[in-house]
């Protein structure tokens, strides 16, 4: 069976892909190797991250990532197959991201630190918003403030940090209303958790404005209401 014109595209960038033969660095894990197709923008994924499924390829993305920002970071994870439109793999992909960028902005946090965030974040159970009232991507946001602080349930103030963080983004994700909506979860939690995270640790992270890329794939998509929709921008007046 032939592949269809939608797997000749990229599925980062939609462009198409064109025959090449040289080595190049896959998008996701780093890893060097000759590839016989690129797309026209460059962005090559090796077949271990084609094929990899979705705890697997966030944790040897965020391992091997040197990105600063996590709407880039996360966004390039999220266009990945391997990630569905909604789903729970999206608790631990904030968690994963955060402490990630975290990292790549100065901060040093102990040894394992984003295996150690995706496994508290896996435990946050699919249809959490609706059935336990509260967002998986803002509790991920949660648990990476406790992993970057090192807070446990007798800590102070990295403890209340934890908490005011997850309830900002629970605030604001019931203030948007709507149904549920995973990637829009995932970049409020993102906005605002790094925001707390670069003032506790006196650090900058930079934002990049979204650009959603997923309307179309969602058919309950809150179009005009959603402050990510046509690339409004990053602004969620917290």
């Amino acid at each position: 069976m032939l592949p269809t014109e939608e797997e000749y595209r990229c599925f980062i960038c939609g462009k198409p892909m064109k025959r090449v033969h040289k080595r190049v660095p896959c998008i996701y894990c780093g890893k060097e190797e000759i590839s016989d197709f690129i797309c026209e923008n460059g962005h090559y994924i090796c077949q271990e991250c084609r094929l990899s499924k979705p705890r697997e390829l966030v944790m040897k993305t965020c391992l091997a990532s040197k990105e600063k920002d996590p709407i880039v970071l996360a966004t390039k994870l999220m266009l990945h197959p391997a990630i569905p439109m909604h789903g729970p793999e999206h608790h631990y992909l904030t968690s994963a991201v955060l402490v990630t960028v975290a990292k790549n902005n100065g901060i040093e946090p102990f040894e394992n630190s984003i295996r150690d965030a995706i496994n508290r974040s896996r435990r946050i159970p699919l249809g959490a918003c609706g059935l336990w009232g509260d967002c998986g991507a803002a509790v991920g946001a949660g648990v990476a403030i406790s992993v970057l602080t090192k807070a446990d349930w007798l800590s102070d103030k990295e403890r209340s940090l934890a908490m005011k963080t997850v309830g900002a983004i629970l605030n604001k994700i019931a203030e948007l209303g709507g149904p549920r909506c995973c990637k829009a979860s995932v970049y409020v939690a993102l906005v605002i958790g790094a925001s707390f995270i670069a003032e506790f640790f006196n650090i900058t992270i930079p934002l990049s404005k979204v650009e959603c890329k997923f309307s179309k794939k969602n058919p309950d998509c809150w179009g005009e209401r959603c402050p990510f929709f046509k690339n409004k921008g990053n602004d969620l007046s917290i």
